[in-house]
């Protein structure tokens, strides 16, 4: 029951993140992805830390800049995410 959750949530994550034309959702098999932007990953990172949220930027490494990797939550915690997400990308 759990692992068809983590998926189900994982798909809808990405799926509604792909909709914002400014990131890129690379694929995964597990209860987190990567994904990257083409704003500061700082930026988006500290947007989010502000809100509660906390993911893991990993810029600081050298081919994964402006890249963030976040794990599935919730779905109360998916959606503040993605709600939070869409806020700051459309400043």
């Amino acid at each position: 029951k759990q692992i068809n959750f983590i998926l189900d949530e994982r798909h809808r994550l990405m799926s509604e993140l792909q909709k914002i034309s400014s990131l890129t959702v690379f694929p995964s098999d597990s209860n987190f992805f990567l994904f990257k932007t083409e704003q500061s990953a700082d930026e988006l990172f500290y947007h989010l830390m502000y809100n509660g949220i906390l993911i893991r930027n990993l810029s600081s490494h050298g081919k994964l800049k402006n890249c963030l990797r976040v794990t599935v939550g919730t779905k109360n915690e998916n959606d503040q995410f993605l709600s939070t997400v869409k806020d700051f990308m459309i400043k």
